[in-house]
């Protein structure tokens, strides 16, 4: 009896892995947006940080959905802009709260002493 050595080990495979490239367009895709989202507002009479945060995340469910629908089709295309919008949506949700936690950090960081909790006030 003989038995064979020949055998190629397998090595798996990860196809939702992005490669180099296709991390190379998504970054592509997103500084093309930050370009467009600073033409856009300087030359448009939107202005400001409202402006500037709406046409941006705009601009990018919009170039992520075209390349989406450029590789892999009509499906992949929405889900790609819903991802995007629902990332909008997070960031709108939560920017209230760290607005009121900055403000209270910036003006009351004075009254905050080693010995807040260790000591009563009586």
């Amino acid at each position: 009896m003989s038995t064979v050595n020949n055998v190629s080990e397998v090595k798996p495979k990860s196809p939702w892995k992005s490669s180099p490239k296709d991390r190379a367009k998504e970054a592509a895709v997103f500084l093309g947006t930050i370009a467009a989202t600073c033409l856009v507002v300087l030359f448009s009479p939107r202005s400001g940080k409202l402006g500037l945060f709406v046409t941006f995340f705009f601009l990018y469910a919009l170039a992520q959905a075209i390349s989406s629908y450029m590789k892999f089709g009509t499906m992949t295309a929405k889900d790609s802009a819903i991802k995007v919008l629902m990332a909008c949506g997070a960031v709108l949700s939560i920017l209230p709260i760290v607005s009121i936690l900055g403000t209270v950090v910036v003006k009351g960081y004075k009254g905050i002493k080693w010995n807040i909790f260790s000591n009563d006030m009586s």
